[in-house]
This record gives C-alpha cells, sequence and structure tokens, in this order.
C-alpha cells in the first residue's frame, strides 16, 4: 500500500502511467485482513516490472503547467519490407530492418513505435525541453497505444516505456497526430528514395542496445 500511494503521486510527472496503476489497485483489494496471503498476479507483476525500468531514469520532471506546442515538422514512417524513416523540418534520417527481425511480437506497429522511440531519442539528445511537439504518423493504433500508455504486444510496450521515461526527463511530452498514408512525407524514405546529402539529419542518437541486431543506418 505504501508503494501504491507513492506511484499514485510518481503519475504526476509519468502523466501516462496511470494506466499501471488499476492492476495493483485491485490485487491490493484482495486482502480483506493483514493475515491474508496471496499470489501477485502476473499483470499485476508486469506492471511493476514496467514502473522498475521507468524510475530507473534519473532526474524527471513535468510542469503543472500546460506544455507550449512546437511544431518542428516531424513525420515518422514504417515498412515491413524496408524500414523505418524519420523526417525532422524537411531533413530526412532511414534506419533500414537487418534479418531475422521480425517475429510473433514484432511487426508493423512494432516498427511505428520504434521509429518514434528514436524520434523521440534525437529530440531530447538535441537539447529539447519543457514543450509538446507534434509527431505526424499514419498508423492510428499506435497512437491510441500512445495516449494509452501501454499496449498488449510486449515489444510495443518495451517502446512505450522507453518513449514515456525519455520525454519525462526532459520534461517533454509529444502529441502524434493521425496523417493519411498518401500525404506522409517520410514514406518515400521507405521506398530507397533517400533526400539529398544536405539535408541528411546528422544523427546523434545511438540506436538502443535491444534495438542492434535489427537496424542499421543508411
Amino acid at each position: 500500500m505504501s508503494i501504491h500511494g507513492s506511484l499514485q503521486h510518481v503519475t504526476l510527472v509519468y502523466c501516462q502511467s496511470w494506466n499501471y496503476l488499476p492492476t495493483l489497485t485491485m490485487f491490493l483489494s484482495k486482502f480483506p485482513n493483514n493475515f491474508t496471503l496471496h499470489h501477485i498476479p502476473c499483470s499485476c507483476l508486469h506492471h511493476l516490472e514496467w514502473w522498475s525500468h521507468v524510475l530507473a531514469i534519473p532526474n524527471p520532471s513535468h510542469t503543472l503547467l500546460s506544455l507550449p506546442e512546437s511544431d518542428l515538422d516531424v513525420w515518422v514512417d514504417a515498412s515491413t519490407s524496408w524500414g523505418i524513416g524519420l523526417i525532422v523540418n524537411n531533413k530526412w534520417a532511414s534506419w533500414r530492418l537487418t534479418g531475422g527481425w521480425k517475429s510473433a511480437v514484432r511487426d508493423i506497429g512494432w516498427e511505428e513505435l520504434v521509429v518514434i522511440e528514436m524520434a523521440v531519442m534525437w529530440l531530447t539528445l538535441s537539447g529539447l525541453h519543457d514543450c509538446s511537439i507534434k509527431v505526424h504518423c499514419d498508423n492510428t493504433s499506435i497512437i491510441s497505444s500512445f495516449w494509452k500508455g501501454h499496449s498488449h504486444n510486449p515489444e510495443r510496450n518495451q517502446s512505450l516505456i522507453w518513449i514515456t521515461a525519455i520525454l519525462a526527463a526532459s520534461n517533454l511530452t509529444i502529441n502524434p497526430c493521425y496523417i493519411h498514408s498518401a500525404l506522409n512525407k517520410a514514406d518515400s524514405l521507405l521506398h530507397g528514395v533517400a533526400g539529398a546529402d544536405e539535408l541528411h539529419l546528422v544523427l546523434n542518437v545511438p540506436i538502443p542496445e535491444a534495438l542492434c541486431e535489427f537496424l542499421e543506418p543508411v
């Protein structure tokens, strides 16, 4: 109950983390007195593990005021046959998928979250903080998962964990906005059509260790 109370306060910083409290709340409600024993359900253990990953990121912050919106013209897209692409203010970056990436839990939705994760890492490592950034995406399922803060897919959840933690560390948030696939500026990158060399986005973003075997920068 002490942990539960502390985590309720932490949701003021990690605004999407309230989705990871109900299983713990329900578990605590099963104890009618101090002498009842129960096994912790898997769903509760999974959410506590999520908290442990998120809270391991140092120095998070979140203002109680509405963050000012910043439109940096960020576009993301993914393709199972090629890889992922990112455009920021007409500058581009892309990563090819390597063999063996696909599995029962790594699919197009996982790709879409991975490219958002790479975009968020680039934005934060570029020194941005204290604002809300619009990100154009053509996958409604992924946009929904972001706002809910979780997914039933474990690989997608892992990306959501890091996206949430990285944003909180810089007092940032993103606003994923749906755009029709035909209008997605990043789509051309997924057909091997790279942009001009002088517009190649300078990448100061290391590929996360968990993704190194699946992504290769172009």
